[in-house]
């Protein structure tokens, strides 16, 4: 029981400090970065820290010969899900990239009944229910002159996510956290570095405070985030690890309000006071059902 709340724990942490990445990377764009130049520099400092932590836990680099395919298709789609998500900011207000990327949580559910057999509980149905209600009520700001393609991509990044959240729980019981960790972020930086050549607006001639965001970015949200997500998806599924990650987008929006300014309507409020709520059920449940089987023992 002890390890379960664990994962909705670690789950829940991971999705507060991603919940600082768009703020971050904004922060970075002030100062002078481009969006390739970050997304080269934040996957090299995290694969430097997993590297450095794997050499000092002595750790062995050997991925199981079954499961080096599995680890290369999950290392492509955070590649792919990362570049979608990024022309979708460009082509949608970010706002509404955000509502269509948070499609994933429900479209997580759904992979894992179609595809990997499992049973959705009635918890997790009433958690994307109030999800998606209250991140309508958060993000929906405009519906005109929408680009097709920009939605399209952000729902692509959306897929991306669940798939990638299905197969972390089958794959991650055969894969040690910290070296899973460095192989993704090492193909991650060597995509972006090879990518970044053929760009014009690759450079780290930036403002020196935007160094610190990107420390930030880079080892912070990017080391710790993916840290705690797997962690979490390791012990309580990719179905329950999508829903506690709806506490990301409240959590930017209420530090955009606090950093930028932003202004929150009440009916943004109740948004993300609904999000909260279809965050916390799962691990709220769980919490009830333990004192229940506990009390049934004594």
């Amino acid at each position: 029981m002890a390890i379960k709340a664990y994962g909705y724990l670690a789950t829940f942490c991971g999705a507060i400090i991603l919940g600082t990445e768009a703020i971050l990377a904004q922060l970075c764009y002030d100062g002078g970065f481009s969006v390739i130049t970050i997304l080269a520099v934040r996957y090299a400092m995290a694969t430097v820290i997993f590297l450095a932590v794997a050499l000092i836990k002595k750790l062995d680099f050997t991925i199981p010969k079954a499961e080096r395919r599995s680890v290369l298709i999950l290392g492509l789609l955070t590649v792919f899900g990362i570049t979608a998500l990024f022309f979708a900011f460009a082509l949608l207000p970010a706002a509404l990239a955000i509502l269509f990327l948070y499609a994933y949580p429900s479209l997580t559910a759904l992979v894992a009944k179609l595809f990997f057999h499992q049973k959705l509980s009635k918890v997790s149905i009433i958690a994307l229910i109030f999800s998606a209600v209250g991140l309508v009520m958060l993000y929906w700001t405009s519906a005109a002159a929408l680009s097709i393609v920009g939605i399209s991509l952000a729902l692509l990044a959306a897929l991306e996510q669940s798939i990638k959240l299905n197969l972390l729980e089958k794959h991650l019981p055969n894969l040690n956290l910290i070296t899973y960790n460095f192989f993704i972020m090492l193909m991650a930086t060597v995509v972006f570095f090879l990518v970044a050549p053929f760009t014009h607006d690759f450079s780290l001639a930036v403002e020196p405070k935007a160094w610190i965001y990107a420390v930030l970015l880079g080892v912070g949200v990017t080391v710790l985030s993916n840290f705690f997500m797997t962690s979490g998806v390791n012990i309580i599924g990719a179905v329950d690890a999508g829903i506690i990650f709806l506490a990301e987008p409240p959590t930017t929006a209420l530090l955009a309000f606090i950093i930028f300014a932003d202004q929150l309507s009440p009916g943004q409020m109740v948004g993300g006071m609904l999000i909260l709520v279809a965050a916390a059920l799962p691990p709220f449940c769980h919490i009830l059902n333990t004192k229940k089987r506990l009390k049934s023992a004594n």
